[in-house]
């Protein structure tokens, strides 16, 4: 179950990323936010503790964005082993 109290915006940010990777439209806020740092899922995996993103919050946001991004997935959703490194 959500806990909105714990998730960051990388929770809703990297489902924008997936969405709008998959050629969809995206109006969530913190996409919004979130798309000025990384260009696609795999990337925000990648970098995102460049970016200052990394306490604990951050990882289960991120985690569960996974959880919900399956119905998105296109080839550029993750490059290389972006998600298994993660």
């Amino acid at each position: 179950m959500k806990n909105k109290k714990e998730d960051t915006k990388l929770y809703k940010g990297i489902i924008g990323l997936a969405k709008t990777a998959a050629g969809m439209n995206c109006e969530y806020g913190d996409y919004q936010d979130i798309k000025q740092y990384f260009r696609y899922p795999g990337e925000l995996l990648e970098r995102m503790e460049e970016q200052g993103f990394t306490s604990i919050s951050d990882y289960i946001s991120v985690m569960k964005g996974l959880s919900r991004i399956g119905k998105y997935h296109t080839d550029g959703t993750f490059i290389g082993s972006q998600l298994e490194d993660f």
